[in-house]
């Protein structure tokens, strides 16, 4: 059976190999970035309302006319509306905005130029007609290819999708084009329309129809950046052809199909096997038919089986059937089925649990940059072992919601995500606000640098919480001031200027809900500047973490559900808990001890957080160690 690997995968994989240079650039909002390629598939996709060929056919043959009037209707037919659409989520992201909306001038004056040079090509080559123009270039072109290589010890399924494919007006030939609102990376988006290439070189043989594999191989091609100006790279066959080389091996390498010297690794063990089997048994009893697709990958805190569903079976058969599987394998937990990726999936505890220490992970996080330091929070591992993290100056993880019953590892999650913010930032970048409750959670910080003041850990029953938070919500027009001053639109767009630290500020709560149950007063000022803190602090460098045993409407009111979209959800009570900060049920069925479901947009991640035990919580947190640690870190990186 070939082994499935995306496009997504070698991409990241060759930015992980480029370093840290993609880091100087400004990659796109995530809502903007596929709002850029919608606009794209738009203006040269088939439907004539949207079509911009179509507009320009009935444009006076003038260039700048061409320009105007492709801007006009990229404006009020195609831009306009998706930003009122998508107004609530983008109201502190006016510089992005600004850059989004400048990167589709320069994107409607590249199609206006190309336009221009098919209808008026250099003498001695033949004008395109309006049909053939509107033909020229395609949107959005699928890409899957089944790839096997001598030497492979099996073949290795590729998809993904190209943003366009290009016939050049200057000599026919075959173009695949990628086009990019950022540059995160060069290299791997340049690496990215190599592998495009490939793909579709491996599609075009056999089909007689289009152009045949040897044609696309002597084809070049083009990475268009549009953002912060317009360039264009383009390699052409031969240098194309030599980026192939590479890319296969890398392939071979990620998919592990390259033959080993060395002992290849342990297939899972044998009870895994036998108990992907019982679930199938079990399924056949309720007369459903489902098979396994492959082997269950095995994560340290459960097993992941991928199903196929027989013919008339839905999921919510199979989802039905949770409790029987618990009962017949004698399971402390149901199993969490539904889909992951497309695929229906079968996550089941694993019986020989491991423990994910926090030392598997400090490695994986950035030096410290002495002024600009780092806005990663940790979140936890996935099945691969690939470490996730929130970025808190991302509009969509910029505050996050947490939630967990007793012993589901809440308090954990929250030591563990200060302890990588402390690792990858002095106190010069980052200070803490506490809020704590219990007066548990937070005891080793007690005398910590990275407070915001010195009365940075807060009991509620000494201080009431809104006077902290209303402290935060002044210190956050503050700087809204000293933004405007400097004219810039962020917190890092000051550092960048000023060449000063300005630290962000991260407020965390261990239990939210006693903050809003209790005196009505003090709930509406709480939930009040929650609200303002939420919607308008992140530009500042100011963000929340919340944290709770219960999840309940009450908690999680409409202020909050609106202005902390990022959430981690840890075991709860039932599904009525899970929805009510997931959207979704299956947070109830989490395994407890750092199992959770991370979700920001989309469908929910399921990750394992990492604990962080208490002799080396004791040593990061207090005050000595903490400041010679950030003071190591930052200096061996200025060597």
């Amino acid at each position: 059976m070939p082994v499935e690997l995306s496009v997504h995968d070698v991409r990241e994989a060759l930015r992980r190999q480029a370093g840290r240079s993609w880091e100087a650039a400004r990659p796109s909002n995530l809502i903007l970035g596929r709002m850029f390629h919608q606009v794209l598939a738009d203006l040269i996709g088939p439907g004539p309302n949207r079509n911009g060929f179509t507009v320009l056919e009935a444009t006076d043959e003038d260039r700048k006319t061409w320009g105007e009037a492709l801007r006009r209707h990229a404006y009020l037919r195609l831009i306009g509306p998706r930003l009122v659409s998508e107004q609530s989520r983008l109201h502190d992201a006016a510089g992005q905005v600004l850059d989004f909306w400048q990167a589709a001038v320069n994107l409607v004056e590249w199609l206006a130029d190309l336009a221009w040079t098919c209808r008026h090509p250099t003498p001695g080559r033949r004008p395109l007609d309006w049909p053939a123009l509107r033909a020229l270039i395609r949107p959005e072109v699928p890409a899957a290819a089944e790839l096997h290589l001598p030497g492979w010890t099996d073949s290795v399924r590729m998809a993904g999708v190209a943003d366009s494919l290009l016939v050049s007006p200057n000599n026919g030939a075959w173009c695949v084009i990628e086009l990019k609102l950022g540059r995160t990376s060069p290299e791997a988006d340049l690496a990215q329309a190599c592998l495009y290439r490939l793909l579709l070189t491996k599609i075009e043989e056999g089909n007689r129809d289009g152009p045949s594999a040897e044609d696309i191989r002597k084809r070049d091609l083009a990475l268009v950046s549009f953002k912060p100006d317009k360039e264009e790279i383009l390699l052409n066959s031969a240098q194309a052809t030599q980026a192939d080389d590479r890319l296969i091996d890398l392939i071979g390498s990620l998919a592990g199909v390259w033959p080993k010297e060395t002992k290849p690794p342990a297939r899972p063990a044998s009870r895994y096997l036998d108990l992907g089997q019982k679930i199938i048994e079990v399924f056949e009893e309720y007369g459903r038919s489902v098979g396994l697709v492959e082997e269950p990958v095995v994560g340290p805190a459960f097993l992941r089986y991928r199903l196929t569903l027989g013919a008339g079976v839905r999921l919510k058969h199979i989802q039905d059937l949770d409790k029987e599987i618990q009962i017949r394998l004698a399971l402390p937990e149901a199993p969490l089925i539904g889909l992951v990726e497309g695929r229906v999936c079968l996550d089941l505890g694993r019986p020989d649990r491991q423990v994910v220490y926090f030392d598997a992970v400090k490695e994986r996080l950035p030096e410290i940059e002495p002024l600009a330091g780092s806005a990663l929070v940790i979140v936890g591992l996935d099945l691969d072992g690939n470490l996730k993290t929130a970025d808190l100056s991302d509009p969509l993880q910029a505050h996050i919601m947490v939630a967990g019953s007793p012993g589901s590892g809440k308090s954990e999650w929250l030591r563990a995500a200060i302890a990588g913010l402390i690792m990858c930032n002095t106190p010069e970048t980052l200070r803490l606000v506490l809020i704590d409750p219990k007066r548990t959670a937070f005891n080793d910080l007690a005398d910590s640098p990275y407070f915001f003041s010195p009365s940075s850990l807060i009991f509620p029953d000494e201080q009431l919480a809104s006077v902290v938070l209303a402290e935060l919500a002044s210190e956050m027009d503050n700087r809204y001031r000293l933004l405007q001053e400097n004219g810039v639109d962020d917190q890092a767009a000051l550092v960048k200027k000023t060449g000063r630290p300005c630290p962000r500020v991260v407020c965390l709560c261990d239990e939210y809900a006693s903050l809003v149950t209790g005196d009505r007063g003090e709930r509406q000022a709480v939930e009040s500047l929650i609200r303002l803190i939420g919607n308008k602090a992140r530009a500042a460098g100011i963000h929340l973490i919340l944290a709770t045993q219960q999840p309940s409407r009450q908690v999680i009111s409409g202020a909050v559900q609106a202005s902390i979209p990022c959430r981690v959800g840890l075991k709860m009570n039932d599904s009525r808990e899970s929805y009510m900060l997931l959207q979704q049920t299956g947070a109830e069925k989490l395994l407890g001890h750092g199992d959770l479901l991370f979700k920001d947009l989309g469908d929910p991640v399921r990750l394992q957080a990492p604990f962080l035990p208490e002799e080396q919580r004791k040593a990061l947190f207090t005050s000595k160690a903490g400041a010679v640690h950030g003071g190591r870190r930052a200096k061996r990186k200025s060597k």
